[in-house]
C-alpha cells in the first residue's frame, strides 16, 4: 500500500527557533497536527520580523501526544531540515501578490495559526515560486 504524503504549514512565532537550521539536522516540533505522519512535508512560515517561508522539511515521526501539556492536546513530532532556503526565501509580499495564491487560507490570515494544512494545489503552487528561487533544492521535493 502507498502512502499518501500530507503537506503541511508550520508557524514559528517570533522568539521560536533563534538559531540556523542547518539541512541533515534533526529537530522537534512542538504543536504539529495530530494527523502529522513520518514523511510528511512541511514548509515553514518565520512570523516578526521575517515574514518569510524559510525551510523545507520532513516529519521523521508520527505525531506524539505530549503529556507534560496536559489537558492541553499540543502533539510534538521529530523532523529533518530538506533545505534553506536563505535569501531566497519565499516573503508574504510575494505571496501576497500572486494572484493563485489569493485564496489561500493562511495567507489570508496573516498565518496567526501555529500549522495549516495545506491541499496538494497550493503546495504545487508555492513548490514552483520556491523552486524558481531555488532551483538546487529539486531533489528535496
Amino acid at each position: 500500500m502507498i502512502k499518501m504524503v500530507n503537506y503541511w504549514l508550520w508557524v514559528e512565532k517570533e522568539g521560536g527557533i533563534d538559531e540556523e537550521m542547518i539541512p541533515g539536522e534533526t529537530w522537534h516540533w512542538f504543536g504539529c497536527d495530530y494527523d502529522t505522519e513520518e514523511g510528511d512535508l512541511i514548509l515553514i512560515y518565520r512570523t516578526l520580523p521575517y515574514k518569510h517561508i524559510q525551510y523545507l522539511v520532513r516529519a521523521t515521526s508520527d505525531s506524539q501526544l505530549e503529556s507534560k501539556y496536559l489537558p492541553d492536546e499540543i502533539y510534538k513530532c521529530d523532523f529533518e531540515v530538506l533545505y534553506d532556503f536563505g535569501e531566497n526565501s519565499l516573503k508574504i509580499d510575494v505571496m501576497r501578490n500572486n494572484n493563485k495564491l489569493s485564496d489561500w487560507y493562511p495567507l489570508k490570515v496573516s498565518f496567526v495559526k501555529m500549522k495549516f494544512p495545506i491541499e496538494e494545489d497550493y503546495w504545487e503552487i508555492l513548490k514552483e515560486i520556491l523552486l524558481e528561487k531555488n532551483p538546487d533544492s529539486q531533489n528535496e521535493w
